[in-house]
């Protein structure tokens, strides 16, 4: 449904490299978290497949179709099928819940006799059908993100794109956010969601992709419990200390020397993201028990399933 080919994006005013050499396949019907600290190129990712923003090498792939080749109304028409939360809910002040949404299927030249039943529909998924006739200012944070959760739902769209769509919420909000998200997943849609949210992961165990400094450092699913393809996961750092420990392999005597080594890479490695990398790749050349103890015991981190 969706792949990027060895993408990177730099921004040409700042030279930032937003995105670096990134593979990634979204497949149809999955449901993805991608997760990073701020900066880590999350709204770069979801702006590419929404064709806002063009890779500057590489290529990302919408059904097929690489979409640096859209132009004009192939654009629009790329976007139909695609429906976009953004962590602020932007519906127009002046303009009620039900006029927001009409606003929006006329702009998509949805027939008028349409409109009334789409509306509903959309404002029932997210129970807000009582609230039509309400302004935004008359809403809460929570109600307020839920109309753009409809509003995102109106076309029943294949594709679902959410931006931080939880960001502004108390976590009981944030739950009915991921509860409409999940329906819209359990009724065939492809989602894909940036969050920073450790609640999201924890109620629904589900894919995650890991961004960091704008390289996929992990890419996880359920059950594996931590285990991933360790050669195509590091970088930078971590990259090094793999290559010196295959060329070096240590005995499984050298415990202090192991020890030492760890805590001297982990020391300057995220330990949430990517610690305990380092550390699987160093245990699983070093073939000592007492070190792997030694070690999960220093560096364990909170990761879904463990190791």
């Amino acid at each position: 449904m969706i792949a990027f080919h060895r993408v990177s994006l730099e921004y040409p005013r700042t030279k930032t490299k937003a995105l670096y050499n990134v593979n990634l396949e979204v497949k149809k019907g999955e449901f993805v978290f991608v997760v990073g600290h701020s900066g880590a190129g999350k709204s770069t990712l979801l702006a590419l497949i929404l064709r806002r923003l063009i890779p500057t090498q590489g290529a990302v792939y919408f059904a097929g179709q690489n979409l640096k080749a859209l132009k004009g109304d192939g654009i629009a028409l790329h976007r139909r099928r695609i429906g976009m939360v953004f962590q602020d809910h932007r519906l127009l002040a002046d303009m009620t819940v039900e006029e927001n949404l009409a606003f929006v299927l006329q702009v998509q030249g949805v027939p008028r006799r349409e409109w009334p039943e789409r509306i509903t529909t959309a404002l029932r998924r997210v129970g807000l059908a009582h609230k039509k006739r309400a302004f935004p200012e008359e809403l809460s944070v929570g109600e307020a993100q839920r109309v753009a959760l409809a509003r995102a739902l109106l076309l029943d769209p294949p594709v679902i794109l959410a931006d931080e769509p939880t960001g502004n919420l108390d976590p009981e909000n944030a739950l009915q956010v991921l509860d409409i998200l999940k329906a819209a997943h359990q009724r065939g849609a492809t989602v894909v969601v940036a969050t920073h949210s450790r609640e999201l992961l924890e109620a629904y165990p589900t894919r995650v992709v890991v961004l960091k400094a704008g390289q996929v450092v992990r890419d996880e699913r359920p059950g594996e419990g931590g285990s991933i393809r360790v050669r195509e996961s590091l970088t930078g750092a971590e990259r090094r200390a793999h290559e010196h420990l295959q060329a070096h392999r240590p005995q499984p005597g050298d415990h202090r020397r192991i020890r030492d080594y760890v805590e001297k890479k982990l020391s300057r490695l995220d330990r949430y993201q990517n610690g305990e990398l380092m550390a699987k790749v160093v245990l699983s050349l070093a073939g000592s028990q007492h070190v792997e103890r030694k070690a999960k015991a220093e560096v364990q981190v909170d990761l879904p399933g463990g190791w």
